[in-house]
């Protein structure tokens, strides 16, 4: 089996220090949640949720003492609200990086939405406002669905506009247990089913669909696109992405968003300049501290190497999805899928210069 850590870095390889796990102390004082189990996973991931019941002293004083700990992810600090912590002391649920939102909800009222497929609760304000969208993570493929929700929205860095999305535990249901699951903020509007492709930005499409490159999207419908107000574009729903490269899942790629029509339109200057301008070095360490897989980090290089290469050469969306996706009938593996492969036949200590010496090829 392929992974990282086996991997000697070599020129336009990841950094050695992308499988380096983070170092956390132990915290005795705060509850572990469900993911403390068989897969002994980052302790930042756990150590970085506060959910607080208590009094507004109590409450304070344990946040502080993580915030004090823990830094919670590369994108943006834990904040400490202390009037929504007086305002609503036994019922709010504070969530790392959520808590601007998640203090304004009553976990006591949450909904459950009637979606037929999956376990999914929208969260309230005091006026039935909804806030936030809560999925639990109650076995080992929806932990990962709820790790790779979040890391898809700290991966984007705001590029295509995923949702604000954190990982933490609410207390639900009638016995008011603590439910481990990724939370991210409702965005108000339609899914885009009812909407003909072509009343779509082009811009949102092209940036969704950079999106749906960088994380290897296995499952991007008009369904999961939401139609705002505004008429924007707003991405969500991204559990089945980051797939195992040594697993067999780069066969499940589909994304709708790369034939568009849009999607056969050149790319703006400002959005070049975006792709070109990504780290993925940087993205990696993002990613290995959010929980996701060595093997899904490998999906990402790839991904991005062939992103930034193909861009840089003029190819759509178009052109860039359709050697992401297996063509016609799916039997057939994707052009990605045979780089992969043929680079993995080099050797180990030559595979990420193979890679790149592939995908130079295939775009001549």
């Amino acid at each position: 089996m392929l992974v990282l850590s086996q991997v000697p870095a070599t020129a336009g390889a990841p950094s050695p220090s992308l499988v380096v796990p983070m170092a956390m102390p132990d915290h005795p004082e705060i509850d572990r949640t469900p993911l403390d189990r068989d897969l002994d996973r980052d302790p930042a991931l756990r150590a970085a949720f506060a959910i607080v019941y208590y009094n507004k002293q109590e409450f304070l004083q344990s946040l502080h003492k993580v915030i004090e700990q823990v830094s919670y992810n590369p994108a943006e600090e834990l904040k400490i609200d202390e009037s929504c912590a007086s305002s609503t002391p036994f019922k709010s649920a504070i969530i790392g990086g959520m808590d601007d939102l998640l203090c304004q909800v009553d976990v006591a009222s949450a909904e459950r939405a009637d979606n037929g497929t999956s376990e999914v609760y929208f969260l309230a304000d005091d006026a039935g406002q909804r806030k936030v969208v809560f999925k639990p993570a109650v076995d080992a493929e929806t932990e990962r669905a709820a790790i790779n929700e979040q890391a898809a929205y700290l991966l984007d860095r705001g590029l295509a506009g995923v949702p604000k999305t954190a990982l933490g535990s609410v207390k639900l249901g009638a016995e008011n247990e603590e439910t481990f699951g990724s939370a991210q903020a409702f965005v108000p509007g339609e899914d885009a089913t009812d909407y003909g492709a072509n009343v779509f930005a082009k811009d949102d499409v092209h940036r969704i669909g950079v999106l749906d490159a960088r994380i290897l999207n296995r499952d991007r419908h008009a369904g999961n696109l939401m139609m705002t107000q505004d008429k924007r574009l707003v991405p969500i729903d991204h559990a089945l992405s980051f797939p195992d490269v040594n697993g067999g899942e780069l066969a499940d790629v589909s994304s709708e968003v790369f034939f568009y029509p849009q999607a056969k339109e050149p790319f703006s200057e400002e959005l070049l300049a975006e792709i070109a301008a990504i780290n993925v070095d940087e993205d990696l360490d993002l990613l290995q501290d959010a929980g996701v897989a060595e093997e899904s980090q490998l999906g990402v290089w790839m991904s991005t190497v062939l992103l930034q290469k193909a861009a840089a050469k003029g190819k759509t969306l178009f052109e860039i999805g359709s050697m992401l996706v297996r063509p016609g009938d799916r039997t057939q593996p994707s052009v990605l899928e045979t780089l992969s492969a043929e680079a993995m036949a080099q050797g180990t200590e030559q595979f990420f210069e193979a890679f790149n010496n592939l995908v130079d090829a295939a775009l001549v």
